[in-house]
């Protein structure tokens, strides 16, 4: 008896979690943060939406930006990135910083609503939805 009320227990518990689906593309990514730095509260928002034909785009802080990629497995990797060309004295530090770690990315770990992407083991940079 005590079995059969574990199972059914069990069962129910199954039945009313909501599996979760974790997407990569066609998701507005929001940067929380950059080589270990918060950037959640910026009041101009960092942003990746990556589309299911390989291309990467966003708001670097500034200007947007946009990139090819390429993912397979956990590998990820960005390439023949551009960018409009306005000056923002304000959002330029982070702009020139989110652009290089972009580049240097080789790997992401998908969690959640959290999006990390990686050099090595190295988180370098880390979004939400």
């Amino acid at each position: 008896m005590k079995n059969l009320l574990t199972s059914i227990l069990f069962g129910l518990l199954l039945t009313n979690c909501q599996t979760q689906n974790l997407s990569l593309t066609n998701v507005e990514w929001k940067l929380i943060m950059l080589n270990g730095t918060d950037y959640s509260t910026l009041t101009k928002p960092v942003t990746l939406t990556l589309s299911p034909d390989s291309n990467a785009a966003g708001h670097a802080g500034c200007n947007r930006y946009f990139s090819s990629y390429t993912q397979s497995g956990s590998a990820l990797s960005f390439g023949n990135m551009g960018a409009t060309k306005m000056y923002c004295i304000e959002t330029m530090k982070v702009e020139d910083a989110f652009l290089k770690a972009l580049g240097e990315v080789d790997g992401y770990l998908l969690t959640g609503n959290k999006l990390q992407l990686l050099q090595g083991e190295t988180v370098l940079l880390e979004f939400t939805q």
